[in-house]
């Protein structure tokens, strides 16, 4: 029965896409669903705003591993149940070891992978869908987005084990909903221990890139400015998914007062998407990285990003109120 999994493919470039999303995209193109990414990171909340990871050293991966926040809304949205794995402290781990509770876990999951039921892994630095069992955990298969390596899988991994079943929600009521979280994720108004929303990335790479050193884990190596590059992609990536997933709102709103908000909101993405675009050309970036002025350059156009966010935000919240 786990032979069926072999072929699940999550799709998409790594550096841009929001890997929680594209797991759940790749989940529902298994099971015969149609599937969009754009949508899935406009239901779930990632396209309104980069999600800082306050815990991650290396700058490469601050914007993963935060973006689970609406799961059972997606589920309802798109058609399935989740359960998710018991919390668990890192700390708590490395002190008493797994739990009863977790190992019990464990062992639906491995029956779970074994009948053929996608599994989604928040492990660092991305979200995977297993695609085999072994019982040393370490031999685990899985599906990562392209140009991902396989890790080796800790216990304490966040896990999810998704079901398919038919949406609750008319795909209507989906945007309004996700427009009204998508407002508070985009202010910042939605918080989470050890994540920062509502644009903060933005002002806390700008204040790296003033800095000598923008990742201090990569720096020694000289790779620095390639962490720096994947923050840019991984951003216009969310820009690029807010204003398909507005476009998309549109069409399910038809004749809403909102309308115009919408309209303006997805001019402000548009608008943060051209403000990063001269820094995607990644040999040219490379090579300008240590030139004078290049960085303050990037760190001019970063705070003028986060300007145009919290537009968007506000003019989110303005829409709400007329939905």
């Amino acid at each position: 029965m786990e032979r069926q999994l072999y072929g699940i493919v999550i799709e998409g470039d790594s550096d841009s896409l929001d890997s929680f999303a594209a797991c759940i995209t790749a989940a529902l193109k298994h099971w015969g669903c149609h599937a969009d990414y754009d949508l899935v990171a406009g239901l779930s909340g990632a396209a309104f705003s980069p999600v800082w990871d306050e815990t991650e050293d290396c700058t490469a991966w601050w914007m993963e591993l935060g973006d689970d926040n609406r799961t059972g809304f997606l589920g309802e949205a798109l058609g399935f149940t989740a359960e998710a794995s018991p919390d668990l402290d890192y700390r708590e781990y490395e002190r008493v070891g797994l739990p009863e509770e977790n190992q019990r876990f464990w062992k639906r999951v491995r029956d779970a992978v074994q009948a053929g039921t996608v599994v989604l892994m928040g492990n660092w630095p991305v979200w995977r869908i297993l695609t085999g069992w072994n019982d040393d955990l370490k031999q685990l298969r899985m599906s990562s987005p392209t140009g991902m390596p396989i890790p080796n899988v800790f216990p304490f991994s966040k896990l999810y084990i998704l079901t398919p079943s038919d949406p609750t929600l008319t795909p209507r009521d989906a945007v309004v909903g996700a427009l009204k979280f998508g407002a508070d994720i985009a202010s910042g108004a939605f918080t989470r221990p050890g994540f920062r929303y509502g644009g903060a990335l933005y002002q806390e790479a700008a204040n790296r890139l003033r800095e000598k050193v923008f990742c201090v884990p990569c720096s020694p190596s000289g790779r620095d400015w390639s962490c720096a590059s994947r923050t840019i992609w991984r951003l216009r990536g969310a820009h690029g998914s807010a204003v398909r997933f507005l476009e998309y709102a549109r069409g399910e709103l038809d004749n809403s007062p909102a309308l115009s908000q919408l309209d303006w909101a997805a001019e402000c993405y548009r608008r943060m998407l051209t403000a990063l675009k001269p820094y995607t050309d990644i040999e040219r970036f490379h090579r300008s990285w240590d030139q004078p002025g290049y960085r303050e350059k990037m760190a001019t156009d970063m705070e003028r990003v986060a300007r145009l966010h919290r537009d968007a935000a506000a003019t989110l919240a303005k829409a709400i109120s007329e939905l």
